[in-house]
């Protein structure tokens, strides 16, 4: 049996959405928390058809649109019950997410911070 191939080559991920909400230069973002699945979402841009999930640790994951292989948001799973927490971040109000704060969130991701370095 052999050893299971990537479907996706990390390397060739591109940051520009992502890396202009870091330094707050992108105002379109939307954010929104869904109670039930206690998950996060923080979207650049709007969902399509040529999307994918890449999951970078237990909790987020990053939205790529496969076309061009842009970073077009951020899926956080147990945001309330467990991210938060782990990431010593404030709790917002249980059925909004504020985006102005959303840049916090990216900081708490290593991998995440390895993806955004400059080469």
């Amino acid at each position: 049996m052999g050893l299971l191939e990537p479907l996706f080559d990390i390397r060739k991920i591109k940051t520009t959405l992502v890396s202009k909400a870091i330094k707050k230069e992108f105002k379109g973002a939307n954010c929104e928390y869904d109670e039930y699945l206690d998950t996060a979402f923080v979207r650049f841009a709007e969902p399509s058809d040529d999307e994918f999930i890449y999951f970078l640790d237990r909790n987020m994951a990053i939205i790529v649109r496969e076309i061009d292989n842009e970073i077009i948001g951020l899926m956080i799973e147990e945001y309330g019950s467990e991210f938060l927490k782990k990431n010593q971040l404030k709790e917002p109000a249980r059925t909004k997410l504020d985006c102005i704060d959303a840049p916090e969130i990216f900081h708490g991701n290593k991998q995440l911070q390895r993806i955004l370095e400059p080469a």
